[in-house]
This record gives structure tokens, C-alpha cells and sequence, in this order.
């Protein structure tokens, strides 16, 4: 099995899982983690205060770590995306506290740029896009799993470590 078909089939395995980790505003720029799945307790829990209990204590079974454009709808509005202000008690915080519990209904993400979008049980999408003006990295995004982390680059090329 080449390497873009095993990261296909780790993505699919994101339908049905719990999203309960998102991390993401103030001091992060435009990037976000998002964390869903099993929950496994840390050996040593973070002490950053900024972060939720379930983040600060526990690696999760999935994550996605974004560093391209993304952005968070309900499919009438925008409530956030990678271009709004990351200011505490801004629109990063209402928009991540809408997601937060929910489960993953859909997963789509194909060839050829591997644009990702995530339907959620509460009727929100979070929609991740591979591109970008103005870059200094090619990366748009990591996605840990049990088989390692895949990194999603422009044009559709994909790497495992």
C-alpha cells in the first residue's frame, strides 16, 4: 500500500470518533490542534492553564495539526476562520466551544491537494484548505495516528514519519 492511500484510509477512520480537543488563539497565530478519539493519559500533564483539562491531560488516539488556511462553518455563516483576530474571548473561542464534544459524521479529503472537511453531529464543518499566499513552510498539515504522523505538503504530496 503506497503512502497516500494508507493516510485515505487513516482519515476515513476519523467518521464516528469524538472530537474533545482543540487548541488554538492567543500566542498560536492562525494555527490550531485538534484532537478527537480515544483519550490517553499523559505521563506528565501540561501545565499551561490556557488549555482544557482533556487537552492538558491526555495525547489523543487522532490530531490534526493545521497550518494552512482553515475555517469553521455552519453551512449559512462563517463563525471562524484562520483569517480572524485570535484574541482571547474572540471568535477563535465561541466557534471552538461549538465543536468541542461534538462527533465526526463526515470525512472528506481526496486527491489531488487533499483538502480536508470534517462534518460534525451538531451541523458544523470544519474546512481545512491546502494552500496559502505568501508561505514560508510547504507544510499545510500534520495528522497524527496509531500508525504515525502523516504530513499533507502543496500540490497533494504526502509523507509518514
Amino acid at each position: 500500500m503506497d503512502t497516500q492511500e494508507l493516510f485515505r484510509n487513516e482519515v476515513k477512520k476519523l467518521k464516528g470518533t469524538e472530537f474533545w480537543g482543540i487548541v488554538g488563539g492567543r500566542g498560536t497565530g492562525s494555527v490550531i490542534s485538534l484532537s478527537f478519539g480515544e483519550m490517553y493519559p499523559k505521563k506528565i500533564s501540561s501545565k499551561n492553564s490556557s488549555l482544557s483539562d482533556a487537552v492538558r491531560n491526555n495525547d489523543p488516539e487522532y490530531s490534526l495539526m493545521v497550518d494552512c488556511p482553515w475555517r469553521i462553518e455552519d453551512g449559512e455563516v462563517v463563525i471562524c476562520g484562520s483569517h480572524h483576530s485570535n484574541e482571547v474571548d474572540g471568535p477563535f473561542q465561541s466557534a471552538f466551544e461549538r465543536v468541542i464534544g461534538t462527533k465526526v459524521t463526515s470525512v472528506y479529503c481526496n486527491a489531488p491537494a487533499y483538502d480536508m472537511m470534517l462534518g460534525l453531529s451538531n451541523g458544523i464543518f470544519i474546512k481545512i484548505f491546502c494552500s496559502s499566499i505568501g508561505a514560508d513552510h510547504q507544510e499545510c498539515y500534520s495528522f497524527g495516528t496509531p500508525l504515525g504522523w502523516f504530513s499533507v505538503f502543496f500540490d497533494g504530496q504526502v509523507k509518514v514519519e
